[in-house]
C-alpha cells in the first residue's frame, strides 16, 4: 500500500490477467488512473522537444515506457560498463580531493553515491556476463565477469554462472527450498525470514537486519572468504591480493581513519542494497499448482518493479506544496533507480521470460512492446508492482502465507 498525492490510499499492484496494456489502479473513491499515463499527460502540451526529453527521462526513471513508445536512445553494454567505471572512479577521486582539501559533508555523500552506483552497475553487468549477453564472445564475457567479481567482491563468477543458469532460471526450480537453496534457504534460514510469519514480523526483521553488525560482518566475511572448489580458488586469491593493494594505496594517500569513514559506509550500503534487491526480486513464497506450466510458474514467481507516482492535477501555482512533495518523491525514486533497481532490473520478469535476449540494456522497451502486443503465446502478462517497498511487501505476503511443504 502507498499513499500518492491527490489519489487517496491505493493498491500499487496490477495483475494483467484481465488487461494487457496499462497499469490501471483504483483509488479510494473508485476512480481509475494510470500512473505512467498521468506522467505522460503532464508534459504533452509542452514543446515537442521538451516533452520528448522529459518522457525519455521518465521512461528510465519509472522503468516503464508509455504505450507503443519506441526507444529514442539506444544504449549498449560497453556504454553501461564505461558509465560504471566513470562513476566508480569519480567517487574515489572526489573522496581523495575531499581528504586533501576540505571535509565537506555534501561532497562526502556525493562520493559515496558515485562509488556505490558504480558498484551496483558492475554487479548487474556481471549477471549479464553470466548469461553471455554482454558480448558475443564467451571468453570476453568470462573476462569481464571475473574482473567485476574481483572489483565488487561478489560470488566467484564461474560458480555464480553455473548455479544461476542451471537452477535460478529453471521455472520449476526457481524459488523452491529443495532446488534453489542459495536463494530461498539463504533468505529463510541464514537471514531469518522464516516462512509462515506475519508481515509485521518480516518488516521488523528487515529493519533489524539492515542495522545488524552481525549481518554485515558475516556478509563481508563470506564475500572475501575463499571457496573450497579448486576451480574458483585462483580468482578469489587474485581478488584478495587486489583489494590488499587497493587498501595499501588508499591508506598511503589518505589517513586510515578517514579512509575507514569512506570504505565502511560503502560496504555496508552495498550489502543493504543487495538485500533489498534480493527481497524484491521474486515472489519467493509462491505456491505452485499441480502440473503448473513453466510459463505459468514464471508469471507467478516474477513481477515487474516500477517506480513513480501520479503528479498533482492542479497547476504548480495552485498547489506548490503538492508539487514539492511529488518532486521530493521523485528524488527518492531517482536514488532507488540508481542504487537498487539499476539498468534493466525493473523488468527482471521479462529477463526470466526471455533470458537469451541480447538487447538487455534496452529491455524496458522490449517488455512494453511485449505488453502492447498482448503478451502473445503467454497466459497473461506479468504483474506490475509500483514502488520498491510495495514489491517487498508482496514478497513478505507470499512468505507469510507459505510453509516449507508448499515451496518445495
Amino acid at each position: 500500500m502507498n499513499c500518492l498525492p491527490n489519489s487517496g490510499r491505493i493498491s500499487l499492484i496490477e495483475d494483467h490477467s484481465s488487461r494487457f496494456h496499462d497499469a490501471i489502479f483504483p483509488d479510494m473513491y473508485g476512480n481509475k488512473f494510470n500512473i505512467r499515463e498521468k506522467i505522460w499527460k503532464m508534459t504533452e502540451h509542452f514543446p515537442l522537444p521538451i516533452h520528448r526529453a522529459t518522457q525519455t527521462y521518465f521512461d528510465w526513471l519509472t522503468g516503464k515506457p508509455y504505450d507503443n513508445q519506441a526507444s529514442p536512445l539506444q544504449s549498449n553494454p560497453w556504454l553501461e560498463l564505461g558509465l560504471g567505471f566513470i562513476e566508480f572512479f569519480a567517487g574515489i577521486i572526489v573522496w581523495l580531493w575531499i581528504d586533501a582539501t576540505v571535509k565537506d559533508i555534501p561532497l562526502i555523500l556525493i562520493s559515496w553515491f558515485l562509488t556505490i552506483s558504480g558498484i551496483v552497475q558492475f554487479r548487474e553487468i556481471a549477471h549479464h556476463c553470466a548469461h553471455n549477453r554482454f558480448s558475443e564472445s564467451k571468453p570476453l564475457n568470462d573476462f569481464v565477469g571475473n574482473l567485476i567479481s574481483i572489483i565488487v567482491q561478489i560470488t566467484e563468477f564461474e560458480e555464480f554462472q553455473n548455479y544461476h543458469n542451471a537452477t535460478h532460471h529453471s521455472p520449476e526450480k526457481l524459488a523452491t527450498i529443495d532446488q534453489d537453496p542459495e536463494n530461498l534457504i539463504y533468505i529463510t534460514e541464514e537471514l531469518g525470514f522464516v516462512l509462515g510469519k506475519s508481515k509485521s514480523f518480516y518488516w521488523h526483521h528487515l529493519r533489524q537486519t539492515v542495522f545488524s553488525p552481525r549481518f554485515h560482518v558475516r556478509t563481508l566475511i563470506n564475500r572475501f572468504k575463499p571457496n573450497k572448489k579448486a576451480s574458483v580458488i585462483q580468482p578469489r586469491v587474485i581478488s584478495l591480493l587486489s583489494y590488499s593493494l587497493i587498501l595499501m594505496g588508499m591508506s598511503y594517500l589518505t589517513s586510515w581513519a578517514f579512509f575507514a569513514f569512506w570504505f565502511v559506509p560503502i560496504q555496508v550500503s552495498f550489502q543493504v542494497i543487495a538485500l533489498l534487491q534480493l527481497l524484491s526480486e521474486h515472489v519467493w513464497g509462491y505456491e505452485a499448482h499441480h502440473n503448473e506450466s513453466p510459463k505459468s510458474l514464471l508469471l507467478g514467481k516474477c513481477m515487474s518493479r516500477f517506480l513513480g507516482s501520479v503528479p498533482p492535477t492542479e497547476h504548480f501555482l495552485e498547489a506548490p506544496f503538492s508539487w514539492f512533495n511529488w518532486l521530493l518523491e521523485n528524488v527518492g525514486y531517482f536514488m532507488t533507480r540508481k542504487l537498487v533497481l539499476c539498468l534493466n532490473l525493473p523488468v527482471h520478469s521479462y529477463h526470466h521470460a526471455f533470458p537469451k535476449n541480447k538487447n538487455w540494456v534496452n529491455e524496458t522497451y522490449d517488455l512494453q512492446k511485449f505488453i502492447d502486443g498482448g503478451c502473445q503465446n503467454w497466459p497473461r502478462c506479468f504483474s506490475e508492482v509500483w514502488g520498491l517497498w510495495t514489491a517487498i511487501d508482496v514478497v513478505f505476503e507470499s512468505l507469510s502465507s507459505s510453509s516449507e511443504d508448499e515451496v518445495e
